[in-house]
């Protein structure tokens, strides 16, 4: 009965008959069983060993000979756990394991990689989910290449199917140690929920299940409203006002997948900063500045990839995808483009603003950072406002101000194929 029912759940995750299938295999129980279960599929034996203790190997050779006994190949994968900054053990781990996993899967050719979580893993990890503050949606039964037929069974129904039939298994005594939290919720908080509500693993399991589906239809709507979000290699812009009214779960999921598409992977402090922020204020997630304008949230990365010095033409018309502008160097009766200003001194170029800049206006001379501030570009991306400059003097603030002197010589600027962060000195009252 259980054979039938795994293969029913395999089907049901889109494996079919003629599929190749890895198995990812401990040595642990709810592993062993499902390597037993799926034998007949002549799949292939992945043991992951993360050298964390010294006997590790120990369970290498235990798969290696139990897959030697089925008649099936396999690959020990040696991998070296490095945790960054705040990262646990166990998160690092697992994503050590998964790379992997997925590599030895390409370098297989084969198609899926079945692990053997059951239903008791998806309640410790709704339990863990719980205590951290995260997501109750719990483990996927298929992520990708990644398929988990047994997370609806429980993990006393697998070892009773395995003690039936004599198989072996080879116990982890790291599991014993309830300093880790895992474990713990395994060892003691389970235990004792089950001593109150003897079914609790399946009434966590349903939740996962109930809030799993709930994100799924909510991660639809943002995949539909992602095309709204503009990206480039200054950041991303996500447009707000038409998005301010959308309920919480919606803006905090589509702030959280436009970071991620830029490289960030916020905390949930960090996230419901975002979530937070009014016009005129900032935030940081990560490398990445965050500020909130009127037409919506700027995401930059910081530092900004500012683009190089544009030397100016004593005369003619050069165009700088890097600035997002077209720059003209001509007479002074030439018809105007969308911004001007008189041009004396040469060689004139095409600069970033530097500490100290100030430029000169009909009503005297100001700071840069005044000019940015009051034009209300956003802090994030004003290392990105060309500015006109003859050696180290800043004459104008392109699109902004105009270099107030008497002259033949004039220099004209337009958009050109801007990005989304080059157009807000273009856009800026709905930028």
């Amino acid at each position: 009965m259980l054979e039938h029912n795994v293969e029913q759940a395999l089907r049901a995750l889109g494996v079919s008959d003629g599929d190749r299938i890895a198995v990812a295999c401990s040595g642990g129980a709810d592993s062993v069983a499902l390597l037993h279960l799926l034998a007949h599929r002549g799949v292939h034996v992945l043991h992951v060993d993360h050298h964390l203790r010294a006997e590790s190997s120990a369970d290498a050779t235990f798969v290696e000979g139990l897959a030697r006994g089925l008649g099936l190949g396999c690959r020990v994968l040696h991998v070296y756990v490095r945790r960054g900054k705040g990262e646990s053990l166990e998160a690092a781990a697992r994503e050590a394991r998964y790379s992997a996993l997925e590599q030895a899967r390409t370098d297989l050719g084969v198609d899926w990689i079945a692990t053997a979580h059951t239903r008791d893993d998806q309640a410790e990890t709704v339990l863990l989910r719980l205590l951290r503050g995260g997501s109750l949606a719990g483990i996927a039964p298929r992520r990708g290449p990644i398929v988990r037929p047994l997370l609806g069974f429980g993990r006393d129904e697998l070892k009773d199917w395995l003690l039936a039939r004599s198989i072996r298994w080879h116990e982890d005594p790291s599991n014993e140690d309830v300093a880790l939290e895992r474990n713990w919720v395994r060892k003691v908080l389970l235990p004792a929920m089950r001593d109150r509500r003897g079914g609790v693993a399946k009434v966590l399991a349903r939740a996962a299940d109930h809030a799993r589906a709930d994100a799924e239809a909510l991660d639809e709507i943002v995949r539909a409203l992602l095309g709204r979000v503009v990206v480039d290699e200054a950041g991303a812009f996500l447009p707000m006002p038409e998005l301010d009214p959308l309920p919480l779960a919606l803006r905090s999921r589509l702030v959280r997948t436009t970071l991620r598409r830029i490289g960030v992977d916020p905390t949930s402090t960090e996230l419901e900063a975002v979530n937070a922020l009014r016009v005129g204020r900032r935030a940081r997630c990560g490398g990445v500045r965050v500020d909130r304008t009127p037409g919506g949230i700027v995401f930059a990365h910081d530092p900004l990839p500012v683009p190089d010095v544009l030397p100016l033409p004593a005369s003619g018309t050069i165009e700088s995808r890097a600035w997002g502008i077209r720059v003209r160097v001509g007479p002074a009766g030439a018809a105007p483009w969308v911004w001007r200003s008189p041009l004396t001194g040469e060689p004139a170029a095409i600069r970033s603003r530097r500490a100290g800049d100030r430029v000169s206006t009909a009503a005297g001379t100001r700071k840069v950072q005044d000019v940015l501030v009051d034009a209300k570009i956003p802090s994030s991306l004003r290392d990105l406002v060309p500015l006109v400059a003859t050696g180290p003097d800043a004459l104008a603030v392109v699109g902004l101000t105009s270099y107030p002197v008497a002259s033949g010589t004039v220099v004209d600027a337009e958009p050109c194929s801007a990005t989304w962060s080059r157009k807000v000195l273009w856009t800026r009252s709905s930028a």
